[in-house]
């Protein structure tokens, strides 16, 4: 199996779903539109980027620019995706960059696979311009606290004022959530 090939048996789907579903809804309290979809949990088998996109496509039609945004460490391993060349005909890649990505400080975008350094641009009106085809990074702002984290401070009734915004804060508080 490749790197995005997870074969999802039904109680993990389930349990997933729940999970995905109640980030939702925390995104949501926070006034952010919601940026999961249940497409993979509603697909038999092995579910792939491609599908995903192929259908977002079909649904936004050929002209719209769609992003796909991932983080560093897995794009560093595209080339192992379900037919991964033509995913550029469906979506430009943006790809976060964390601060302790070891592999990017050593090798900037020489941890990308070679193929795709031709996509890489730093120009934003790029990716406005066209549907699909670019690849853009961007670096993450250090912050020293995790969702795991903040998930196990509500569970401890502990304040998460600060580390959220305060929809989620009192979204969290009000629905007892991770109790």
């Amino acid at each position: 199996m490749t790197y995005e090939e997870t074969r999802l048996t039904e109680r993990a789907r389930s349990s997933i779903s729940g999970e995905i579903l109640r980030r939702q809804q925390v995104l949501r309290a926070a006034g952010s539109p919601s940026i999961s979809h249940y497409r993979e949990m509603r697909r038999e088998g092995p579910t792939y980027t491609y599908d995903t996109l192929a259908e977002i496509r079909k649904e936004r039609g050929p002209d719209v620019p769609l992003v796909f945004l991932t983080g560093s460490d897995a794009f560093q391993k595209i080339d192992t995706w379900h037919r991964w060349t033509e995913l550029f005909d469906l979506a430009h890649f943006v790809v976060a960059i964390r601060a302790d990505d070891q592999e990017w400080q050593s090798r900037g975008p020489g941890a990308f696979p070679k193929d795709a350094w031709p996509r890489i641009t730093l120009n934003p009106r790029e990716m406005l311009s066209a549907p699909a085809g670019k690849i853009m990074t961007f670096f993450m702002t250090p912050m020293a606290i995790s969702s795991t984290a903040i998930r196990t401070l509500a569970h401890e009734s502990a304040s998460i004022r600060y580390l959220t915004p305060d929809p989620v804060v009192e979204y969290v508080r009000s629905h007892n959530l991770y109790k």
